[in-house]
């Protein structure tokens, strides 16, 4: 399984901060990460060749979870990384490099409320494998 790294904008605060991390520690056996993105510190990320870049936005595909998980999957050889803009989005020049864009549906959703949505699914991915019913409650 490849790496998946989430590039969060902003700072969580409670309640958010609790739950990342309980979702991070969930998933700590396949190294996801997450990594707290603010203002100027957009510019210094750099996409590599290995990398698959994923935003999401409202305006992106949307997925069932199983769908979702199908589409991890057709990605196993790269490291993904998962964009979650700040209050203002995800910076153009980090937004024009995306390999793909993606949806939590079609309501505009706070940034800390996406990243644990997407922290969720990816837990639900891990359980599917694990042929865990919780995954398809």
């Amino acid at each position: 399984m490849s790496s998946w790294t989430i590039y969060a904008g902003g700072k969580a605060k409670p309640p958010f901060d609790t739950l990342c991390k309980r979702y991070l520690q969930k998933l700590e056996s396949l190294k996801v990460t997450m990594r707290e993105i603010e203002g100027k510190q957009w510019q210094n990320i750099i996409k590599h060749k290995s990398q698959r870049w994923i935003m999401w936005d409202e305006v992106g595909v949307q997925y069932s979870s199983p769908e979702f998980w199908k589409k991890l999957d057709s990605f196993s050889s790269h490291a993904l990384c998962f964009f979650i803009g700040e209050a203002s989005g995800i910076p153009q020049k980090i937004f024009n490099q995306a390999d793909e864009v993606w949806s939590l549906g079609p309501m505009t959703w706070p940034h800390l409320w996406a990243r644990t949505m997407v922290l969720e699914q990816l837990y639900r991915k891990v359980l599917a494998n694990k042929g865990h019913p919780y995954s398809f409650v």
